[in-house]
């Protein structure tokens, strides 16, 4: 008979029988990007389809996707001009971006610091003469940037759906 550790010690702390461990009842520290007003962070993330790149940014409080790109090769080049469509979206709007999330990848973020590029990516660089805010996600934290990573989830399901 297989009976789950966590109801044996519940049934346990019904009858007086355990003590709770203060340690595991603590809250978890999550960095949750829920923002009320539109367009104050994008979400932007790569996909990969049969052979191609998709690259999207996304809104985070209107969930609407401002720019979608395909290439043969997901690189900073790429991501910039991806943002420069969104932007071009955004300034139709007569509004601006204020912060990007993204994750770590080397697209986005210098994962090595050099003296040529002073620890920053061209992505990062672009950003910065912007004045848009870069927040990269924690390290192997995919949670950070869920929106883009359930629509990366989506895209790879495409095949599978059409059959």
């Amino acid at each position: 008979m297989n009976i789950l550790h966590n109801k044996i010690h519940g049934y346990l702390l019904s009858k007086d029988k355990a003590k709770e461990n203060k340690r595991k009842k603590k809250k978890r520290k999550r960095c949750r990007y829920e923002r009320k007003h539109s367009l104050s962070l994008l979400h932007i993330d790569w996909a990969e389809y049969n052979d191609w790149k998709i690259i999207a940014c996304e809104d985070d409080a209107s969930r609407k996707l401002l720019a979608i790109g395909e290439f043969n090769e997901a690189t900073g080049a790429h991501s910039i001009e991806v943002l420069k469509e969104a932007e071009k979206e955004v300034d139709f709007i007569n509004a601006y971006i204020v912060a990007i999330n993204t994750d770590r990848g080397s697209q986005f973020y210098a994962n090595k610091k050099g003296k040529k590029s002073k620890g920053k990516s061209r992505f990062q660089k672009y950003l910065k003469s912007r004045g848009i805010k870069h927040i990269p996600s924690r390290r192997n934290n995919p949670q950070t940037n869920g929106k883009m990573e359930r629509w990366v989830q989506e895209i790879r399901n495409i095949d599978i759906d059409s059959r």
